[in-house]
């Protein structure tokens, strides 16, 4: 399932929503270019390998009406 949203000052990008996943990826440029404070890093399960990787804190995300506020 694919969603407009808005993050930070950015509207309407496309994001694929995994109902089934623990968190949301974003490219490192967007968080680059939103500006966003780094969080801690996770570890990312893979098919063949895990592999630490670095997060950034969404302040807020909302989508299709429903709002989820960190």
């Amino acid at each position: 399932m694919a969603v407009k949203v808005k993050v930070g000052s950015l509207r309407d990008p496309l994001f694929v929503i995994d109902t089934g996943a623990e968190r949301t990826a974003i490219s490192d440029r967007l968080a680059a270019e939103l500006d966003l404070a780094p969080a801690s890093p996770v570890l990312v399960h893979g098919i063949t390998a895990a592999e630490m990787t670095q997060t950034v804190a969404l302040p807020r995300l909302d989508f299709s009406g429903p709002r989820f506020v960190n």
